[in-house]
């Protein structure tokens, strides 16, 4: 989790939006599910390393991203705007009950900054879940 925390530059922003359709079925419409910033994360992985972040740690899932389309958009100044395509599946139980499977696609959106040193760190990940609805609770770690 450290090192994944040291690619986000000290700016960053992370926001999830849930895209549908109106019960008009014509107009579209957006709104955010939640958002972040370096130190909520920074927060959220501290606590995961301590004593407390067991039900994290320890939880009876399993998690399976799949990440392609990706193109470069734009090339501005040092910044760079990606877009790719996600799946992300997660199947989650035990022998005891019956096991869970949830299925989340959608579209993300980065901007990465490129330093006069090469450095290359991430300023902005927006994700757009293709569902007008979450379909899955405590999915804490990024999609």
């Amino acid at each position: 989790y450290d090192s994944w925390l040291e690619l986000l530059d000290d700016d960053f922003e992370y926001i999830v939006v849930a895209r549908g359709l109106a019960q008009d079925s014509k107009s579209k419409f957006e709104r955010v599910l939640f958002s972040s910033d370096k130190s909520k994360w920074k927060t959220f992985i501290e606590r995961l390393k301590s004593d407390y972040g067991w039900a994290y740690k320890y939880a009876k899932t399993i998690t399976r991203r799949i990440v392609g389309n990706l193109r470069i958009l734009t090339t501005r100044d040092s910044k760079i705007k990606i877009s790719s395509s996600f799946i992300l599946i997660r199947l989650e139980g035990d022998e005891v009950r019956e096991n869970l499977q949830y299925i989340i696609s959608g579209k993300g959106e980065d901007i990465m900054r490129l330093y006069a040193s090469g450095e290359l760190k991430l300023c902005k990940r927006t994700v757009f879940i293709d569902s007008p609805s979450y379909p899955s609770y405590n999915l804490y770690f990024p999609i």
